[in-house]
């Protein structure tokens, strides 16, 4: 998946709702073990191909050094008037001089396959950077979006405990108010009570006129 195609999504996901935000924020993690383990891939692939310079040089170097022997060796026949033998070692020269020509060709070759090689781990790395710090700004708004919520959730329920707290201590008010009213049928007992007194103190005040009386 490209990283356009990772941006989209991810776009459209958070346009959707923050609740969505873990999906892309599984796919980033997924898609960065992908590009971490194509690096590793190609970093295996860019080791291979210094080795095989390394012999290619090696094998370069050797040739060319036969090419000026064999140069050396022929001339030496030259001079003994040995031709055929002069022929021989300009063929193996000549042999010598098309092997070292290829190696150069093919270290040349291996030279830009690990350019090209290193300009995609580059371009990888930035496009793991790129995804990682999306992954960390995702994550912290879905920790916030958590933190919001529970915050939230946390208020109701403090707001649901005061009310019951007021109302509670409304009952009380009403319990300790109750205590201070006359219940009806206790007020009635005292009414009558209070009036056999009254009557018995009247009766008695009577008596004691007409005892004055007489």
């Amino acid at each position: 998946m490209s990283l356009t195609r990772i941006r989209r999504f991810i776009s459209a996901s958070i346009n959707e709702g923050l609740e969505k935000v873990e999906n892309p924020v599984m796919m980033i993690k997924q898609y960065l073990r992908e590009i971490k383990a194509e690096v590793q891939k190609i970093e295996k692939e860019m080791e291979k191909q210094e080795q095989l310079q390394d012999m290619l040089q090696r094998d370069r170097e050797l040739a060319l050094q036969i090419v000026e022997k064999r140069e050396s060796q022929a001339k030496i026949a030259v001079d003994a008037d040995q031709e055929e033998l002069a022929r021989k070692a300009l063929l193996s020269k000549k042999d010598a001089y098309n092997q070292a020509k290829r190696y150069e060709e093919l270290l040349s070759k291996s030279k830009e396959h690990v350019l090209e090689l290193k300009q995609k781990v580059e371009v990888l790395k930035k496009k793991y950077h790129a995804l990682r710090d999306k992954k960390m700004e995702l994550s912290l708004r879905l920790q916030a979006e958590r933190a919001n919520k529970q915050l939230s959730h946390s208020v109701h329920l403090s707001n649901k405990s005061y009310n019951d707290f007021d109302q509670l201590d409304e009952q009380m008010e009403d319990l300790e108010w109750s205590q201070y009213e006359p219940q009806s049928s206790n007020h009635e007992i005292e009414k009558e009570m209070y009036q056999a007194e009254i009557e018995l103190e009247l009766q008695q005040l009577k008596k004691s006129n007409e005892a004055v009386k007489n």
